[in-house]
């Protein structure tokens, strides 16, 4: 080997060079566009987001009124039936009580 191969490889340029990443304390204009588009429809979508959940909170509060409406008009149609089956049966028990004399 000639002396300039060997000083090639183990010069300063060498050992000067840097290895692997590097960071710069350097923002350029296209980084921030491309976060500031990338975070606009996020931020979008999380403001939408927080808008349809609330939305979705009335529905449910409104579900709830008429579930516990049915509620009620099902247990107030249970007691007449309940009432009418026991007059029916009083009836059939005085028809019993003529037609058995």
């Amino acid at each position: 080997m000639s002396e300039n191969d060997a000083e090639g490889w183990s010069g300063e340029d060498r050992r000067a060079a840097p290895k692997g990443w590097t960071f710069k304390r350097e923002v350029s204009l296209g980084n921030v566009l491309t976060i500031l588009l990338l975070a606009t429809p996020l931020f979008i979508w999380a403001v939408n987001l927080d808008k349809h959940v609330a939305m979705q909170d009335v529905v449910i509060v409104a579900l709830q009124r008429t579930d516990d409406r049915h509620d009620q008009q099902i247990a107030d149609l249970k007691r007449e039936i309940q009432a009418e089956l026991i007059e029916i049966s009083h009836k059939l028990d005085r028809l019993n009580e003529r037609n058995g004399r």
